[in-house]
């Protein structure tokens, strides 16, 4: 099956990147002239999504508003965008359970946080059996936990240790069946803290090693760092 449809996380607040933001949401953080949405946008639709569903909390009319007052002028005019509003926060799992419920969401889905630029990947996961998570080596993972493999499925997801700074760590980048979540209850849970780890301890999620740009900009010195990553013409990003 082709993917072209995303799931975007973008409902957080932001909270590292107060400091920085001043109350606009992480996917409208200034880059230059443009907004890190903008670019989160145009890098998918070079891969090939076309549809993409939004799952949105704090300030969602800005994040609605942007987009569509610029689809016709910045972003493909195959591409649709549809947007899913909760009414208070249900973290990042609940979020994804509630688009599934909401949309009636049957086949596999590919999933990222909308505060992450991932590069080439999407081919990656056109063969790939699900679930699936996307996997990128980092020499210094200081502001990440480390994934453990077996038998060549994900496991485990280790917190922090700084006596070993080089490991994969999650992407942030997931493709997954409405199916994963049928054990769940409808409401507040995280994906990365509850719904992750128990779909691992049953040895079926298949990691997804990625060799491609990565960069989260969820902390004020790596947005820092996205900005200068596109001003000296994406070089050296890893």
């Amino acid at each position: 099956m082709k993917l072209n449809q995303l799931l975007v996380l973008a409902g957080g607040f932001g909270t590292r990147l107060k400091s920085v933001l001043n109350g606009t949401p992480k996917p409208l953080a200034k880059i230059g002239n443009e907004k890190f949405l903008f670019f989160f946008i145009k890098n998918w639709e070079r891969q090939g999504i076309n549809k993409f569903t939004f799952l949105l909390h704090y300030n969602a009319e800005m994040i609605i508003r942007y987009i569509r007052d610029n689809h016709q002028t910045k972003f493909s005019s195959k591409s649709q965008f549809e947007f899913i509003i909760e009414d208070k926060p249900l973290g990042t799992g609940g979020a994804v359970y509630n688009a599934i419920l909401k949309n009636n969401i049957k086949d596999n889905f590919l999933l990222s946080n909308c505060d992450t630029w991932i590069g080439d990947c999407l081919n990656k996961f056109q063969s790939q059996p699900y679930p699936a998570i996307g996997l990128i080596y980092l020499d210094n993972r200081d502001r990440y936990g480390s994934v453990k493999i077996k038998d060549n499925f994900i496991v485990e997801f280790k917190e922090k240790d700084i006596s070993n700074k080089k490991s994969y760590i999650n992407a942030g980048i997931y493709y997954l069946n409405p199916s994963d979540f049928i054990y769940m209850e409808r409401g507040c849970f995280s994906l990365e803290t509850c719904f992750l780890p128990n779909l691992c301890r049953k040895q079926k999620v298949s990691p997804v090693f990625l060799k491609t740009d990565f960069i989260d900009i969820g902390v004020p010195s790596d947005y820092l760092k996205f900005i200068h990553w596109l001003e000296n013409g994406k070089k050296g990003l890893l």
